[in-house]
């Protein structure tokens, strides 16, 4: 059964399908385990008490805040409060919208 399906988030957390690692053309064969996922993800379900998320929004996340309990290495849990920033297309223009505490330098 997917997971999607069978798991739901408790409180403030948010079940998300992260991006997949790039692939690079080259001779050096990385396993999946130890490929780098980015960024970002899509959130797949929440938590009762999360709000300004829901199914099917783009995000970025802190990496170092997502636990992985899942044999699905795309899968992971992260709490609400550790979403950096929406990401929302709107025609040609793709936004980073920070979210909470958050904020966007330019450097």
């Amino acid at each position: 059964m997917e997971i999607s399906k069978s798991f739901r988030p408790l409180r403030g957390l948010v079940l998300i399908r992260r991006d997949k690692p790039e692939e690079e053309i080259g001779g050096i064969i990385i396993p999946k385990l130890y490929q780098q996922y980015g960024w970002c993800a899509e959130v797949v379900s929440t938590g009762d008490n999360v709000k300004n998320y829901k199914k099917g929004d783009r995000i970025m996340f802190r990496k170092e805040h997502c636990v992985l309990p899942f044999s699905d290495r795309n899968m992971a849990i992260t709490a609400d409060d550790k979403i950096l920033a929406r990401l929302v297309v709107d025609g040609n223009v793709e936004q980073i919208i920070p979210q909470g505490n958050h904020v966007l330098v330019e450097n």
